[in-house]
């Protein structure tokens, strides 16, 4: 459990961690108390309410020295609720990083994470998305191409499943363009 201000939250996940000016950077997911309950056996027959589940993703700079850390949304929409983030791993503890892919709902009467984001952290949106009605989407992994000179340039491995015709895929997603290859 963290503490900024007067928000309380569980840390879902973190991605990109860094030392900055005598903090260390961290930016994460925030999730409320009841968002395990998404993944019980009877909370999956409907729609969650996505905005119970997540707090808006934040920036957090968690102090070398002294308690109080402090967070601000890391996204200029602050409706925007996703899980799952992933980036090229070349950039770790880069502060300059721009790309990180997660999934997420498309909207309000989403049943699963069924949206594939690409977001950018130089300006906080999202660059691109990718949806297909019925269609439920795992956590993507980035890949690099061999020889990648830009972040971008690999693909996400995501693993589906389509509800409408009861089958699983493997997609594989261009990085840079957010299609299928």
């Amino acid at each position: 459990l963290m503490t900024s201000g007067n928000h309380s939250f569980v840390n879902n996940h973190f991605w990109n961690c860094y030392e900055n000016e005598g903090a260390i950077v961290a930016e994460l997911v925030a999730a409320t108390g009841e968002y395990l309950d998404l993944f019980f056996k009877d909370y999956l027959k409907e729609s969650p309410d996505w905005g119970s589940l997540f707090y808006t993703p934040l920036k957090c700079r968690i102090p070398t020295a002294g308690s109080e850390i402090d967070c601000q949304p890391l996204m200029k929409d602050p409706e925007l609720k996703f899980d799952y983030p992933t980036y090229n791993p070349a950039f770790k503890m880069n502060p300059k990083y721009r790309w990180v892919y997660a999934v997420g709902p498309q909207g309000p009467e989403s049943r699963s994470f069924d949206r594939l984001l690409k977001l950018n952290m130089q300006t906080g949106r999202v660059e691109r998305d990718w949806y297909r009605p019925g269609v439920s989407l795992t956590e993507a992994d980035f890949v690099a191409r061999p020889g990648a000179t830009r972040e971008d340039d690999g693909v996400l491995i995501v693993v589906a499943y389509d509800a409408p015709e009861d089958k699983s895929y493997l997609y594989i997603f261009d990085a840079g363009r957010l299609e299928p290859v």
